[in-house]
């Protein structure tokens, strides 16, 4: 959960039940950003285009064209390419690369789901 839905929650916690135990009405722009906030993170955790996917090496759901499982993959600088192992320096086997060539079937990326929390 981000901060900004905790928060987001915080802020409805604390308008529904006050000392006296009166409900307060929440106003139109709270609920606005309720709405908005809610949107970003549908759209932050949806399939997007592989031109999208940032190559900074984190792991990504990726998925393959006709492919019913996504694989986790980051992108490796050392070889230009999506991978599911780290390559140190020239050291890259030819059946490494091999394994990982189809990436050129790559359609759609995703982040990562965010660990439970205490794990």
């Amino acid at each position: 959960m981000t901060n900004k839905v905790k928060e987001l929650i915080e802020i409805i916690d604390s308008r529904l039940s006050t000392e006296e135990g009166l409900a307060l009405p929440l106003t139109a722009q709270f609920l606005v950003d309720c709405k908005t906030e809610l949107e970003r993170l549908e759209a932050d955790n949806a399939w997007q285009p592989i031109e999208t996917a940032p190559k900074d090496g984190r792991y990504l759901l990726m998925l393959r064209y006709g492919a019913s499982l996504p694989d986790i993959l980051r992108w490796d600088d050392s070889i230009s390419m999506w991978a599911d192992c780290v390559f140190e320096g020239s050291k890259k086997s030819k059946k490494a690369i091999e394994k990982i060539s189809w990436e050129q079937n790559i359609v759609h990326w995703r982040p990562l789901p965010q660990q439970p929390e205490g794990v």
